[in-house]
């Protein structure tokens, strides 16, 4: 986030915590805050609300987001858990350590306790200068609460497994040191998307192949034996039937036994890559701001544009494409983060040949922004496969660049992630390249004044 947006958390006014942020910042926050599940909240150097997300406002009893803005937890919590909450996120602005997957009991006045998983992070602006923090609380009271049902009544212990939200799988450790799944419960079918009963009496590593070759069959094996208590961490898994980010506990339920309680967390982690792109988007715009207050000459322009898309935005590769006057052929004029020199080995035209109709070409050809999303496997880049895939490029977005009206130049920016570019990038692109299409109308007005 750049300066402004948290002006008033930096010099502490009296405004109630409340900061100013760009409406394209809330354009894309509150789409964000709007569809999240968890409580996401951003707080200033006070640990005031700046915002909060609606399920957070729903946590805290309010009818409005906007109603928590310049309060504390001090106003809505026990005071254990505010006072808690108040000194970790002060340690995080003192130190500028982040707090990550810690688990927090809170007790509500009317007397009744949840527990969330947090994580906080502070918020720099572009100078480095921490102007806050932000975190992410998810309600994770369900799950303590079967975790302690398994381990407080063997009992109860079947009625929990069968009607638990999380998935379950149970393993025995055999004399032969091998773990073998030998039960699961119906959230885990419902969660993963398939029948476990095929798998019973399984490996572990033959029930989920894709485990071989990665800690985690060790690392259960030892909480089977008792070498290692509970352990709970986040994990990625994929295979031919089903794939997703999950977060699993593994903990003993007798001698030789342990269950796995997992969930699938892939839209909590989607949420997280989401947040943290608009952070990285906007200091990414605020960095191209001041390079085209900065520069004088179009090559300056060009290249600081570059640079701020690859270093703050956290892009691979950026390049402007220009061409001149009855040429077709379209000559890099500034790139950054071309590591493997890709630029040098390729030809880009504007005209209707094969090497014309990838999404350079055809954005200074039609005037139109162009994304593509599969650059390895789609036709209109086959002249570009090879050099690409040595490159690693994955994803490209090109937005026209104009000057005196006409489409003249393109901004090219790459991703080494398939299916990279939204909406938000088409926005923030289509936005530099128009203020990079003024900038050069200044710049060759200045010149001319000069002459």
């Amino acid at each position: 986030m750049n300066n402004q947006e948290f002006t008033g958390a930096q010099k502490d006014s009296d405004d109630g915590g409340r900061a100013s942020i760009p409406s394209e910042a809330k354009w894309l926050l509150n789409s964000l805050l709007t569809t999240a599940q968890d409580c996401i909240y951003f707080k200033d150097r006070k640990s005031r609300f700046i915002k909060i997300s609606p399920a957070h406002a729903r946590i805290f009893g309010l009818s409005d987001p906007e109603e928590a803005v310049g309060k504390t937890d001090f106003d809505f919590s026990g005071g254990e858990h505010a006072r808690e909450a108040f000194e970790d996120e002060q340690k995080i602005i003192e130190t500028g350590e982040p707090l990550l997957n810690i688990e927090e009991r809170e007790v509500w006045p009317d007397g009744s306790v949840t527990w969330f998983s947090t994580s906080k992070v502070p918020l720099r602006d572009d100078s480095g200068f921490i102007v806050g923090i932000m975190g992410i609380s998810r309600d994770i009271t369900e799950r303590k609460t079967a975790e302690a049902a398994l381990r407080a009544s063997e009992h109860k212990f079947r009625s929990v497994v069968e009607s638990s939200p999380t998935g379950m799988y149970f393993y025995d450790l055999r004399p032969q040191g091998t773990l073998i799944l030998t039960g699961s419960n119906p959230s885990a079918d419902r969660i993963i998307g398939i029948d476990h009963s095929s798998l019973i009496g399984l490996p572990i590593e033959q029930a989920f192949p894709s485990l071989v070759g990665t800690d985690i069959p060790e690392r259960f094996l030892n909480v089977a034996k008792g070498l290692l208590g509970p352990q709970t961490f986040e994990m990625p898994y994929e295979d031919a039937r089903f794939g997703g980010f999950y977060e699993v506990d593994v903990f003993q339920t007798g001698p030789a036994n342990i269950a796995v309680v997992f969930q699938d967390i892939s839209q909590r982690k989607l949420q997280e890559r989401h947040i943290q792109q608009v952070t990285r988007l906007y200091a990414a715009m605020s960095q191209m701001n001041q390079a085209i207050l900065r520069s004088r000459t179009r090559d300056g322009l060009f290249f600081e544009v570059c640079r701020a898309l690859v270093e703050s935005a956290h892009f691979d590769m950026a390049w402007v494409g220009w061409v001149a006057p009855g040429n077709p052929k379209v000559e890099p004029v500034a790139c950054y983060g071309d590591n493997f020199e890709y630029l040098k080995r390729i030809e880009v035209f504007c005209d209707e040949r094969p090497a014309g109709r990838g999404p350079v070409g055809t954005t200074i050809r039609e005037g139109t922004t162009q994304v593509v999303n599969n650059f390895l496997t789609n036709p209109r880049t086959s002249p570009w496969h090879d050099e690409a895939s040595r490159s690693g490029w994955q994803s490209c977005i090109a937005v026209p660049v104009r000057e005196k009206g006409r489409s003249t130049g393109a901004l090219a920016v790459y991703s080494k992630v398939p299916g990279y570019f939204s909406e938000k990038e088409v926005i923030l692109l289509e936005r530099a390249a128009a203020d990079i299409s003024s900038a050069l109308e200044n710049i060759d007005a200045l010149a001319e004044f000069h002459r």
